[in-house]
């Protein structure tokens, strides 16, 4: 694994690598085995403070280079909206140590500092959107900032309830940043994969170190907030972002809908997520808990921001291509598709059993 992260990383990687085996083995910050219904063992929810350090040191060493060389080609080493990402991840870090945040503290802290970034970075609004109904409406620069504003802080919440499953989350943020680097050469965005991708190789082959509320909630804002950027900057069409990060939004929206039909709370939390059922479904195939973890991060991953993310930038549909809407319906079909069909097995499952 050492080797792994070294060819990833360079000797920064397998630095990355020995920081994240010691914050495995540390007390404080552990997460019980059984909190995501999928994991089988303790492990610690400091993964996202390793990906800090990870990208503050590439930076560095991107700044230390180009003040001998001068030869970095980048646009910069930021895109001005980062704080924002990492003040939410601190709101996840204060609920990891101290797990006495309640989900509307947390939601309000949320929406005030991705607000405030959007006031200070306005080109993250989105420009004119074509809307079947109410277009001029729905367009007005006031209504598309709170419209995004809802997004954001959604998709963190969204985010958040992946981190259960090795490489899922860290997989499709792997695949916006890989994006975000191609078309916008930020250095930030380059420390960013190098560090996620030594955490995913941690992650799946060990299962050791989770994300935690920390890692989860910066990953999510920072991901939402590259994709509103390269939005405004590429031209590429909103539904590809859909299509990319399609997984835990449809999720989230799935899961909230069937606790309000059953009366309970939207905030309750349950193991009742598809990442969830394809876990129960390979562990009843004979797959141990930690191979079964992480092929669930990585089947799903893979179907849903692995293969959009190839298919942007092979060419064969183009990011701009108007194709990517029928595309991101496509996948919300796949996504309550594997949800009935992972019922109708365990519940076919209780029936013999009974």
């Amino acid at each position: 694994m050492a080797a792994l992260s070294g060819l990833i990383g360079g000797a920064l990687g397998i630095f990355l690598f020995v920081f994240m085996l010691a914050l495995s083995q540390v007390r404080f910050g552990r997460e019980q085995a059984d909190k995501h219904g999928i994991s089988e063992r303790n492990a610690s929810r400091m993964g996202g403070l390793a990906i800090l350090l990870g990208t503050a040191l590439f930076c560095a060493a991107a700044v230390f280079e180009s003040g001998f060389y001068s030869g970095w080609n980048g646009d910069g080493l930021f895109r001005g909206y980062e704080w924002a990402a990492l003040l939410i991840g601190l709101v996840g870090l204060i609920d990891d140590l101290t797990q006495r945040l309640s989900p509307i503290q947390r939601l309000v802290v949320m929406v005030v500092i991705v607000a405030s970034a959007l006031v200070l970075t306005p080109g993250l609004v989105p420009g004119p959107l074509d809307f079947l109904v109410f277009e001029q409406v729905l367009n007005h620069p006031i209504i598309m900032a709170l419209g995004a504003t809802l997004v954001v802080v959604g998709f963190v919440n969204a985010g958040n309830i992946a981190d259960g499953a090795n490489g899922l989350l860290a997989i499709t943020s792997l695949c916006v940043f890989f994006i975000a680097y191609q078309h916008t050469q930020t250095v930030l965005f380059f420390g960013l994969f190098v560090s996620v991708a030594v955490f995913t190789l941690y992650n799946l082959l060990s299962g050791q170190l989770f994300l935690g509320d920390f890692g989860s909630y910066g990953l999510s804002a920072m991901m939402a907030l590259a994709s509103l950027d390269l939005l405004q900057s590429s031209g590429a069409s909103i539904w590809f972002f859909g299509a990319l990060l399609s997984y835990p939004c449809t999720e989230i929206v799935r899961v909230i809908v069937n606790r309000l039909v059953k009366k309970k709370s939207p905030f309750a939390a349950d193991n009742s997520h598809v990442h969830n059922k394809v876990f129960a479904a390979l562990r009843r195939a004979g797959c141990s808990g930690l191979v079964a973890n992480s092929l669930t991060g990585l089947i799903v991953s893979g179907l849903f921001s692995v293969l959009p993310t190839y298919l942007a930038v092979s060419e064969t549909l183009p990011w701009t291509s108007p194709w990517w809407f029928a595309y991101f319906l496509a996948g919300v079909v796949l996504h309550l598709s594997l949800s009935l069909l992972s019922h109708e097995k365990l519940r076919s499952q209780r029936v013999d059993g009974l």
